[in-house]
């Protein structure tokens, strides 16, 4: 048989504990307190990982910033390109026949051929400063002598001016007695009847 359930008495509800209210005030100094003190915990792990493992550390951020350098980063600029300036070519122009033989004689060390690939202002030139064909071959069997042979030449290109004045680039090989052999350039001025007025070795003069 079972105990008869008894009510309590009002004497008894009086003598009961009361629930305590917690104070709020007490219970966010209580969070913050355990905000702060994590956070120092994690600061301080923090340096204390740094401090033991600082190469690695080093090594982890110079490859984060090489990825993100490399990788990342071009991906977000702008895809647009920046406009390249317009390059004009100059039509194509065959050069003359004069300068072919020039290039011939100067290869074979040919002053005569030279000498009349040349226009008549140039020759005229030439004499009024006490040159002539005889002073002229003597400075090409002078350059024989020396040991400088002349190779192929290649023609790069040319462009004629609005008064039929013509310019014609070249790239020689030359070789001096020691075997060695380098390229220079050479321009041909040449006059609308096309002869030659003048012929520029800017890398031999200087030498």
């Amino acid at each position: 048989m079972g105990l008869p359930e008894v009510a309590p008495s009002q004497a008894d509800v009086d003598y009961l504990p009361t629930p305590r209210r917690r104070n709020p005030v007490l219970g966010l100094a209580t969070g913050l307190r355990w905000v702060v003190r994590n956070v120092l915990w994690v600061i301080i792990a923090t340096i204390r990982l740094l401090w033991r493992h600082f190469t690695l550390i080093l090594l982890f951020a110079i490859a984060a910033y090489l990825i993100f350098h490399n990788i990342i980063a071009p991906h977000l600029a702008s895809p647009t390109q920046p406009s390249q300036p317009t390059v004009a070519m100059a039509p194509a122009i065959q050069p003359t026949e004069a300068v072919l033989r020039y290039l011939e004689g100067q290869r074979t060390f040919n002053a005569q051929e030279m000498w009349d690939a040349m226009s008549d202002t140039t020759k005229a030139r030439s004499l009024a400063a006490g040159g002539s064909l005889s002073t002229f071959a003597s400075a090409i069997e002078e350059a024989r002598q020396s040991g400088i042979a002349y190779g192929d030449s290649i023609y790069i290109g040319g462009y004629r001016l609005n008064n039929g004045v013509r310019y014609y680039f070249y790239v020689t090989e030359v070789h001096n007695d020691a075997g060695r052999s380098a390229y220079v350039y050479q321009v041909f001025v040449v006059d609308p009847a096309g002869k030659i007025l003048n012929v520029d070795t800017p890398q031999l003069q200087q030498s």
